[in-house]
């Protein structure tokens, strides 16, 4: 997309002076800052899918994806709880037991010792002459009992969970590929992003991990899955071994850093994994690796990511029948169902609380702190994206919305355009707060204590998946199966999805709204920072904004220092030294040689 002058602040801030000493210089300037200004194009992104949900099958014109989820899962649900509640068979069994008892009696000429069942021991004579007989009579018992049949069989079971497992279990197939691929990508895709991206990525990444530090936080404070679970049972480590604190913070580092990578890849240490290939890919940046050798590696992981995301969107579309399965199975053979009913009912209030805290306190104190303007006030302008947002559960449904919402808010198109169309590919702020609620909900249900370690590395975990999460519906299970075995939770994942899924069509709405807003209040964030640059006709030199007359400033403050300590003399900004002399002109070529690094170096 074109850009025009207008739309060039850091161009225009300096464009007279930059005309009076180079017109090449200008031009120059002016062509690097349109390419770094340039829309995101989504097309060229390895992590973009092109997915359109509103139409599951074509032979059933209408039913969109989400829809047909939510249909199966309702159809699951109710076979689950019909199965759950019909009563069991009840039979009456009888049971024949056989025993030996023991007598001691004196001996009697009618009973005959030698008949079966009858085991003689010993015969033996008294203090009074009397013979006596001890022996072994077999005794049988018949005992009736009534015997309850399950309704549902263990073959039956199996059948109807088939199709979920076999869903769950492709989910964790892409796992490997995708967070391997994505982190080798992921440094030359922020290398890509420009100027304005540079500026908002680490905006972005402040806000999900403030997102997902919230998310630990609630969910382990509000505990909603003590509701649901089994008082009887205490609460389990899933490691063998006595693991004090100090042993669970060191992990966090072993796990880091594995000894064989081949071995983590095998145990899906995932920590390990995402240092070991983002080293990678950090190194690909290096001079030293040849531009060929670089770009071979790169374009082969950019070609599998996008085969692994197009792979994706095919599991996705069995989302419908896998979770029919799942939620069925589930419902079916919960014992406790009216507490696993209260245990959702706390999910949600935690949901809801961390969601609104984040959306209504974190937000409005980082736009104050970097705008000090009115961070409620700004939402009240901006309310029509999130409200679609949770209306579609899309971000990138709802983003040719988001461009209107935020043209009408005042936000210039210079900025808005590159940076609504990056956050809702790479900002998932919703997702980094919900995937550590998920986890802990889950944990509690099933009486699983999880270290201090293993929640610290579920956070940090859920911060870098939510940048990789595709913005379509249900593709955060993907990475959720990740996140169950980050935390040894591998063998919950079906019953977890089930379970999370109940209200995931309520709660991926919140996320996404969240997801939404948060794009809206960067666009302006960044957008408020590059206008208060330009009206100070400033430069961006190693983070710190530099006025052009303070840089001059300087510039003659350091040519009078320098001809003092050479016993010089200074007349009008020019140093005479000695029989030599440096005229005006000297000087303002040294003011415009040190403008020329400037402009260079800008931000």
């Amino acid at each position: 997309m074109a850009t025009s002058n207008s739309e060039l602040p850091l161009v225009n801030a300096n464009k007279d002076r930059a005309n009076a000493t180079d017109p090449d210089l200008a031009a120059k300037e002016e062509e690097e800052v349109k390419q770094e200004l340039a829309e995101y194009n989504a097309k060229d992104d390895a992590m973009h899918v092109d997915f359109n949900e509103d139409q599951w099958l074509s032979c059933i014109p209408g039913l969109s994806l989400t829809m047909a989820t939510i249909i199966f899962a309702i159809i699951g649900a109710g076979i689950g709880v019909t199965i759950a509640l019909v009563d069991t068979t009840k039979n009456l069994e009888s049971m024949t037991t056989t025993s030996y008892m023991n007598y001691s009696e004196p001996y009697d000429a009618s009973t005959d010792y030698t008949a079966s069942g009858v085991m003689l021991n010993d015969v033996y004579k008294n203090a009074n002459g009397t013979v006596w007989v001890d022996y072994q009579m077999m005794v049988t018992e018949t005992t009736i009992y009534e015997d309850e049949t399950e309704t549902l069989s263990d073959e039956w079971a199996k059948l109807i969970a088939f199709p979920g497992n076999l869903w769950v279990s492709a989910l964790k197939l892409l796992v490997l590929p995708l967070i391997i691929l994505m982190m080798v990508v992921l440094p030359s895709r922020v290398d890509q992003i420009g100027f304005i991206g540079k500026r908002a990525v680490p905006l972005y990444l402040l806000t999900s991990s403030l997102a997902a530090i919230q998310g630990t936080l609630w969910g382990w404070i509000i505990q909603p899955g003590k509701v649901g679970s089994d008082p009887d049972l205490s609460p389990r480590s899933l490691s063998n071994d006595d693991v004090t604190e100090l042993d669970a913070f060191l992990n966090v580092f072993y796990n880091a850093f594995p000894s064989n990578i081949v071995s983590a890849m095998a145990n899906l240490t995932i920590l390990g994994i995402i240092v070991f290939f983002l080293g990678i890919g950090i190194l690909l940046r290096r001079p030293e690796v040849k531009e060929v050798e670089r770009n071979a590696v790169l374009n082969f992981s950019r070609a599998i990511l996008r085969c692994c995301m197009m792979a994706v969107v095919w599991i996705v579309w069995f989302t419908p029948i896998g979770m029919c399965s799942l939620v069925c199975i589930k419902i079916a053979t919960t014992s406790n169902l009216v507490g696993l009913l209260g245990a959702l009912g706390f999910y949600i209030l935690t949901v809801l609380i961390g969601h609104g805290v984040h959306l209504f306190l974190v937000y409005p104190a980082i736009f104050f702190a970097t705008t000090r303007g009115n961070g409620w006030k700004w939402f009240a302008k901006i309310y029509e994206a999130p409200l679609l947002a949770f209306a579609t559960s899309s971000s990138a449904a709802t983003l040719p919305r988001s461009l209107q919402v935020a043209k009408k808010a005042g936000v210039r198109p210079e900025s808005y355009q590159f940076i609504l169309p990056l956050g809702a590919a790479i900002n998932m702020d919703g997702t980094a707060l919900g995937f550590p609620i998920m986890i802990a909900l889950i944990a509690q249900l099933n009486s699983i204590a999880l270290d201090a370690g293993t929640v610290f590395v579920v956070m940090v975990l859920a911060v870098v998946v939510s940048v990789g999460t595709a913005p379509i519906p249900n593709a955060g299970m993907v990475y959720l199966t990740m996140l169950f075995a980050a935390a040894g939770m591998s063998e919950y994942a079906g019953d977890g999805l089930a379970t999370l899924f109940v209200l995931d069509w309520f709660v991926d709405r919140i996320e996404t709204a969240v997801n939404v807003t948060s794009d809206q209040f960067v666009a302006k964030i960044i957008d408020d920072i590059s206008m208060e640059a330009q009206k100070k006709n400033s430069r961006v030199k190693c983070g710190v904004n530099v006025t052009s007359d303070q840089f001059v400033a300087k510039i003659i403050d350091d040519i009078s220092m320098e001809a003092q300590k050479k016993n010089s003399r200074v007349k009008c900004g020019c140093c005479l030294t000695g029989p030599g002399q440096v005229d005006f002109q000297d000087a303002e070529t040294q003011i415009n040689n040190n403008d020329q690094k400037a402009n260079e170096a800008e931000v």
